[in-house]
């Protein structure tokens, strides 16, 4: 079963291949290029170039936090940077619902500040900050 899963893969790719246009090759080339370029300067990313320090960002450095589904959010930060936030575990309807958090000293901070689901005021803690860079920027 493995073997015929394997031969149909590699028969669809190679008639892919066979329909593509030199253009289509080099394009995709070159955005293989582009991407391993961007992996090796993600490799090297420092924090603190994003404002994060010992998981902490400064909350006046924050634009805005938009949750892409109940775990995960973008922040953007000042300085056209932007921030992955990533909660525990799942927190049920904070993005469709909003949220509320409450800081001391200015800072949010991983694995010590919650965020509360704005209807059912469910706690739900930040597992972690991270810079989040995009392997290729939208082509608009």
């Amino acid at each position: 079963m493995l073997v015929k899963t394997i031969f149909l893969t590699a028969l669809s790719v190679l008639f892919c291949a066979l329909s593509w246009s030199d253009e289509d090759i080099l394009s995709g080339h070159e955005n293989a290029l582009a991407i391993l370029e961007r992996l090796q300067e993600i490799e090297a990313i420092e924090p603190s170039y994003w404002g994060i320090r010992n998981g902490c960002i400064s909350v006046n450095k924050i634009r805005s936090i938009q949750f892409r589904n109940d775990q995960l959010a973008i922040i953007d930060m000042r300085g056209r940077k932007q921030v992955l936030l990533r909660l525990k575990r799942e927190c049920k309807g904070i993005a469709e619902q909003g949220f509320s958090y409450q800081v001391r000293g200015g800072q949010l901070c991983e694995r010590f500040n919650r965020l509360t689901q704005a209807q059912t005021g469910l706690q739900c803690e930040i597992a972690s900050i991270q810079p989040y860079v995009r392997l290729l920027e939208d082509q608009t």
